[in-house]
């Protein structure tokens, strides 16, 4: 079995969603000391390589608890789409592969947008699925998308459309993804499992894609 890690690496003055929380980690105890280490990290639930539920924008949405394990898990379809900035996902780009995303649970969308990450244009002019190619996506029987970018809705959105298209289907939202350019298969077994949070909205998760 091989495991391709899809996560962004979890530390101090990691790039966070603008005007976010900071990352903070610092030592609570060490082993010359107290013979044993034990941290504490402070974090926006929306940090780095996450998941987003259905509760983050819907009121009477689904919390990460409310969300059964197996909803974080399955088959995966990795989508190369690697646009130039400000440039929408389309029905037009999707339709080819009608037949590989009705076999699978999830659709990873590859933009090539992983290489901005630390950088400004990272948050600027990221690709978006358009509302006619999310709404078509919606037509499948779905857990959820993933992506190499900071969102799934333009920095500018003034109505989450994408977002709310998504939760009121009861899809998940990976976002943050990286290493998408190391994967050997498109379909792969995909995880990205969040902590069982009480109420949750988000969290950060070691996704990974899968190969026997």
């Amino acid at each position: 079995m091989k495991v391709l890690d899809l996560s962004r690496r979890f530390e101090n003055n990691m790039p966070v969603f603008p005007g976010a929380l900071e990352v903070s980690i610092e030592p609570l105890s060490r082993v010359a000391e107290q013979g044993y280490h034990v941290n504490k990290v402070v974090f926006n639930s929306h940090t780095g390589t996450h998941v987003d539920a259905p509760f983050h924008m819907k009121a009477d949405g689904n919390t990460l608890d409310q969300l059964p394990a197996a909803h974080f898990l399955g088959e995966a379809l990795c989508i190369t789409l690697e646009n130039p900035p400000g440039s929408f996902i389309t029905l037009k780009h999707l339709e080819p592969f009608a037949e590989a995303i009705a076999k699978v649970d999830f659709v990873i969308f590859y933009t090539g947008w992983q290489k901005f990450w630390g950088t400004d244009a990272y948050v600027e002019g990221f690709p978006c699925l358009n509302k006619e190619a999310v709404e078509w996506l919606c037509s499948f029987n779905l857990k959820g998308i993933g992506l190499d970018t900071i969102s799934v809705d333009p920095m500018d959105a003034e109505v989450y459309t994408v977002h709310h298209t998504l939760f009121a289907k009861n899809m998940i939202i990976v976002e943050n993804l990286c290493n998408l350019d190391r994967l050997e298969e498109n379909t792969f077994l995909f995880s990205a499992l969040p902590l069982n949070i009480t109420g949750g909205d988000g969290c950060p998760v070691r996704a990974v894609a899968i190969f026997p």
